[in-house]
């Protein structure tokens, strides 16, 4: 609760009217104080309201004001009070128009009122009016009875019934409070003598309360007048007799028990382990021992010239005229260079322990054209057990927490021009991956597998980027799949994406686009092309499951596609969307009407928050017979009355979209295209126009340059 402005509700239930002129005439007020999301405020909040009774209408002239005390809510955020407690109501002259009370609340006591609404007043609130009235003469009083039930009515002569005043407006929903016990039945009172004062005015009749309100105290019931004779008119109202003095009211009943607590919810997710703590100091190194007393020997005579060295390791001059040990070591079966110890299966193993920078192994190659820096081949026949041929094959591993960047394998390709606005450019390919068998029982070929294990952080098995500094296209992957050297390839995939087993999200393919600098920007793009033999359908793409779009979903044509009921074997089923330039939902079903030719269709409970600009269909089945809405939606509800009872009929209403989506959203149904659309087309072939016309149109002639299937750019080993 951070504001008074996020106070959604206040559920209020006028309850009771003391009327007596021994107690004080006051109006008891009841509400339910709720937060913007609803739900109740906590147990022991402070209250306040602030009550204005208006004379004749919503926005007429107050003739009373009153401030309540703090009040403090229960754990259900209901709180109680009465009108009338801080000042008097006997100024307000009930008889003379209609009256109207307005709320305002207070909630923690900072001063400041919130307009909660105004509310006409109707029926009990004018009784308030008899109090004026001419009192008769007074009973003896009976005797107080313990709290109990009403007792019978007294036996005086009826009279004639007065004439109902009309239904007042519905009365909002009660709070279902609990049954307190009931009371032991007292001794009725003696009854009083009949007084002769006039009756006042009947007021209207309050509307019924909804099921489950709290049902305020009976009053008094008036002695019946006489019944008039045959259907004639009615007579005039006999003289009513005195009523006897109510006996005091009992003391209220004990409040209800609270509603059980709601279930705990389930426990947020573990946060993040904290970094690990800084290592503790080094202890101090221990003294140095004592330096042992052992004499020099005697310098023994000079040798005559020869070479020294280690075994295994391959001499080099260290000075002009001395063999020493080179880095390189070579036990006839392996050689490495930097280390003694190589895998037995590597002919050939480099080691180079670096701290920053530096390069295991420099190639470089210069050439004017066809020069190959490093060639490497692997070649295999073995069928039955022979394993996987691995031309080149990467492995960077860093067990530093710190280190930023492991990479497998890198290679960069640049065609740096030498003038700063080349007129022609060439193809710069970082890396040429070629897979091709010509096997009769193969598989499948991958021009590039690849898979990464990472235990924290993120790991890439392939990353590409592709940059240009002038115009033209920027591919960071570019995938071909050539099925062209067979007419039975069953399959073929230019790029495919695997997400597998991960604990959290599995993406297989995901696109994501910048358009800081651009003006369009596309995630995906799916180009069916030209597929003159695809024999029903060239998708340019489709999915097997769910697909969520957040955000707006722009069509052609939509349709549902699905296995032909009467046929699932051998056809399917189409049916094309409802289209609506609004943002339209629609409900529908059908009721019966009873005895007195109405229905109430309720619908769904958040039909008023999400739907706004109602509109009505009703169709009678069975009969010829008339239907109207007789009371439109309000409360998630509407009435249809027909002109005869017990008729089934058929609705249908709409709502256009609210939700705040929509509300920021809306469907713009004419809209003019950007300029470098403008001519253009989204399907030209339906105006005559050729394919180049097409809005988002990439030339295939560019696309595909320089793209043909690539066979390996030397066949064998340069010489």
């Amino acid at each position: 609760m951070k504001a008074i402005k996020q106070l959604l509700t206040v559920l209020a239930v006028l309850v009771t009217l003391g009327l007596t002129a021994q107690v004080p005439q006051y109006i008891n007020y009841q509400a339910v104080v709720r937060n913007s999301a609803g739900t109740p405020v906590a147990g022991g909040t402070a209250v306040k309201f602030r009550f204005t009774i208006l004379d004749g209408s919503s926005t007429g002239t107050p003739v009373y004001t009153e401030v309540s005390n703090s009040l403090t809510s229960n754990p259900s955020g209901l709180v109680n009070t009465a009108i009338g407690i801080n000042s008097t109501l006997s100024s307000v002259t009930w008889g003379t128009g209609t009256k109207w009370l307005k709320v305002e609340v207070d909630v923690n006591n900072t001063g400041s009122y919130t307009d909660m609404g105004t509310q006409q007043l109707v029926s009990v609130p004018f009784a308030l009016y008899a109090a004026n009235s001419p009192a008769g003469a007074t009973g003896n009083t009976g005797p107080a009875g313990a709290v109990g039930p009403t007792g019978p009515t007294g036996a005086g002569t009826a009279g004639a019934a007065g004439p109902t005043g009309p239904t007042g407006p519905a009365g909002s929903n009660g709070l279902n409070g609990s049954t307190g016990a009931v009371g032991s039945t007292g001794a009725t009172g003696a009854t009083g003598a009949t007084g002769a004062g006039a009756t006042g005015p009947t007021g209207p009749t309050g509307a019924s309360g909804s099921a489950g309100g709290a049902t305020g105290p009976t009053g008094p019931t008036g002695p019946t007048g006489a019944s008039g004779t045959g259907g004639g008119a009615t007579g005039p109202t006999g003289p009513t007799g005195t009523a006897g003095v109510a006996g005091p009211t009992g003391p209220a009943g004990t409040n209800g028990s609270n509603g059980l607590n709601g279930t705990n919810g389930t426990n947020g997710n573990t946060g993040p382990t904290g970094p690990t703590g800084s290592a503790g100091t080094v202890g101090a190194a221990g003294p140095t021992g004592p330096t042992g007393a052992g004499i020099t020997g005697p310098t023994g005579p000079t040798g005559t010239g020869g070479v020294s060295g280690t075994q295994y390791y391959v001499s080099k001059f260290a000075t002009a005229t001395t063999l020493g040990n080179s880095q390189i070591w070579d036990n006839g079966t392996s050689i490495a260079i930097g280390t003694t110890s190589p895998l037995a299966t590597n002919k050939v193993t480099l080691n180079n322990a670096m701290t920053t920078g530096g390069n295991a192994l420099l190639v470089s190659a210069t050439g004017t054209a066809s020069t190959t820096a490093i060639y490497t081949g692997v070649s295999s026949f073995i069928t039955a057990t022979g394993g996987a041929n691995i031309a080149v094959r990467g492995v960077s591993n860093g067990v530093a927490t710190t280190s930023p960047e492991n990479v497998g394998g890198y290679f960069a390709a640049s065609g740096a021009s030498t003038t700063a606005s080349p007129t022609a450019y060439g193809l710069n390919l970082a890396v040429i991956a070629d897979a091709s068998s010509y096997g009769s029982t193969y598989t499948y070929n991958e021009g590039i597998s690849a898979s990464t294990d990472s235990t924290r952080g993120a790991s890439r098995a392939v990353e590409a980027f592709a940059s240009s500094k002038f115009a033209g296209f920027n591919q960071g992957v570019y995938g071909v799949a050539d099925g062209a050297l067979s007419s039975t390839s069953s399959l073929n995939e230019g790029v495919h994406g695997l997400a597998h087993l991960g604990a959290g999200y599995n993406v297989g393919v995901y696109g994501e686009v910048d358009t800081s600098i651009g003006t369009t920007g596309f995630g995906i793009i799916g180009d069916a092309g030209n597929c003159p033999n695809c024999a029903t359908a060239n998708w340019a793409g489709e999915f097997f499951g769910d697909v969520d779009v957040q955000g707006a979903l722009s069509k052609s044509s939509g349709t549902f596609k699905i296995d032909h009921p009467q046929d699932p074997a051998n056809k399917y089923l189409y049916h094309s969307f409802v289209e609506s330039p609004d943002m339209m939902n629609i409900y529908n079903g059908n009721i019966t009407t009873d005895a007195n030719g109405e229905a109430i269709v309720d619908l769904p409970g958040y039909f008023e928050a999400e739907n706004i600009d109602f509109r009505y269909q009703l169709t009678v089945i069975g009969a010829f017979a008339q239907a109207i809405v007789s009371k439109e939606i309000a409360n998630n509800q509407f009435v249809v009355k027909t002109d005869k009872p017990n008729v089934k009929v058929s609705w249908m209403v709409t709502g256009v979209r609210n939700d705040a989506w929509a509300q920021n959203h809306r469907v713009v149904a004419e809209v003019q295209k950007a300029a470098k659309d403008a001519g253009k087309y989204l399907h030209p072939e339906l105006y005559g126009m050729s394919n180049e016309y097409r809005i988002n149109y990439i030339p295939r002639t560019e696309m595909m340059k320089n793209r043909a299937p690539r066979k390996p750019v030397a066949s064998t080993p340069a010489k």
